[in-house]
């Protein structure tokens, strides 16, 4: 036995047992070292600075032992921190009941969106929503005011574009008897979105994202 491994050993047993794990898992990474033929000495000291983040972060974590009560409720923690964080797609009916003051949906949908913004929940339209709106409002407003007013939604809400992959997907989705609205559900899922708002929530139920009508939106929003 050479005088460094003995040294080694009269080291590891001053070593507190309650300590031994830190040592096992740096002689651990040690052999997989020695081991591997393979290994640079660059890999050789990228694994040993592996080993010793790793002890640090351990030693790191165990600081935060006890802080927390043991009283906490995940699921309720959880369910509302997505709420606070709540992302949402707006269908196009919500925005045309404000727009054209549909009674007696006009209130609920201005409180939508005054809603969203001001608590900012992330909100977002699908991309094919903008033309919609475009033809839609044609016999009411002048092309000046509909660029204006649509170039204004842009600009509140992020805008899901409508690519190939959407496209097929939404084609190859029978379960859903309107085209549009199946692009609807494609948009919501790239926003990650937790809620589709609509006023026409039958025509989502095959919708893989819950569906919300304004009013119950509101009321979930009036919680936070």
């Amino acid at each position: 036995m050479t005088a460094l491994k003995k040294q080694a050993l009269e080291i590891l047993q001053d070593v507190p047992d309650d300590k031994m794990n830190y040592v096992i898992l740096i002689l651990n990474g040690l052999n997989g070292l020695l081991n591997d033929k393979t290994d640079s000495n660059a890999g050789a000291v990228t694994e040993l600075k592996t080993s010793a983040d790793i002890l640090e972060a351990w030693a790191g974590f165990r600081k935060y032992k006890g802080i927390i009560p043991c009283a906490i409720d995940e699921k309720a923690e959880l369910s509302k921190a997505r709420d606070e964080n709540m992302r949402v797609l707006i269908d196009t009916n919500v925005i045309m009941d404000f727009i054209v003051e549909r009674e007696p949906f006009s209130d609920d949908a201005e409180k939508v969106i005054e809603l969203c913004l001001d608590k900012g929940i992330s909100c977002c339209i699908a991309a094919h929503t903008i033309p919609n709106l475009f033809y839609i409002l044609r016999k009411h407003l002048s092309t000046e005011e509909r660029l204006d007013i649509l170039l204004k939604i842009c600009k509140m809400f992020t805008v899901i574009g409508i690519d190939s992959s959407k496209l097929e997907s939404a084609l190859r989705d029978s379960s859903f008897e309107d085209f549009e609205d199946c692009l609807q559900v494609q948009c919501a899922k790239e926003f990650l979105a937790d809620f589709i708002v609509t006023r026409n929530v039958k025509d989502f139920v095959n919708s893989t994202v819950p569906v919300l009508e304004p009013v119950k939106l509101l009321a979930k929003l009036s919680e936070l």
